[in-house]
């Protein structure tokens, strides 16, 4: 009887204080498993499943941009007269054995599919416009995606952001 009304009141003391987050974190990190390993079909069936059981689940929107993120990722093949810098590329050599050119790969993103992961991301912030991490990682995509002006929108509204 004692357990029953200690398990009763942690549960009124957790609606009282606040939801109780529908995404556990093991939920949140089988999820990220599947986008990190590119199995983009099943992660995105469980982001929507975690969706339906609470829609306004701001980790939702977490595991959304980090879907879109990786999901954008893409590799190209570059081949160029000029050596890339910082990058790693073969050189192509003519029948003199002279270097007439460099192949090479780099990652790059597809930005329309990246815009849709940020996009959902900005309505997280603005749903939850407490949560650092959403803001931080609006600017860490924006960075790694090069889109500086968009990253330094990101930060200055972090910073601009009065936090009670």
């Amino acid at each position: 009887m004692k357990s029953i009304c200690l398990v009763m009141g942690l549960v009124s003391l957790a609606l009282i204080s606040g939801r109780v987050a529908a995404v556990t974190q093991q939920q949140f990190d089988s999820t990220m498993t599947l986008i990190d390993s590119s199995q983009f079909t099943e992660a995105l069936e469980s982001i929507h499943a975690l969706r339906k059981a609470d829609s306004t689940d701001p980790e939702a929107y977490v595991l959304y941009v980090n879907f879109y993120y990786k999901k954008s990722m893409q590799s190209y093949l570059r081949i160029d007269r000029e050596r890339f810098e910082g990058d790693q590329s073969i050189s192509i050599f003519d029948s003199l054995g002279d270097t007439v050119g460099y192949m090479g790969d780099y990652q790059g993103f597809n930005f329309d599919t990246l815009g849709i992961g940020t996009a959902i991301l900005k309505q997280g912030i603005e749903s939850y416009p407490d949560r650092l991490d959403m803001r931080l990682g609006l600017a860490y995509v924006s960075n790694q995606a090069g889109l500086s002006a968009e990253m330094a929108d990101a930060l200055n509204a972090l910073l601009n952001q009065q936090m009670i």
